[in-house]
């Protein structure tokens, strides 16, 4: 499935709900160019392929 920018304007609602400092959004399917912009633009971390094995792995993450 691919990343939508709609998934990243509510997910960075939610942020804005919780009063939170940014986010993190872990997914497994193709992200669509829109959909990176936003996920630059609202500074929301995207965990997908091998920066996801290295977060599982227990690996430091490198935050933007």
């Amino acid at each position: 499935m691919q990343i939508r920018p709609k998934h990243i304007r509510d997910f960075y609602q939610v942020i804005q709900g919780e009063e939170a400092h940014g986010g993190f959004f872990i997914h497994t399917g193709k992200t669509g160019e829109l959909a990176k912009e936003l996920l630059r633009d609202y500074q929301i971390s995207l965990l997908s392929g091998q920066r996801l094995v290295n977060f599982v792995l227990g690996q430091s993450l490198k935050i933007i």
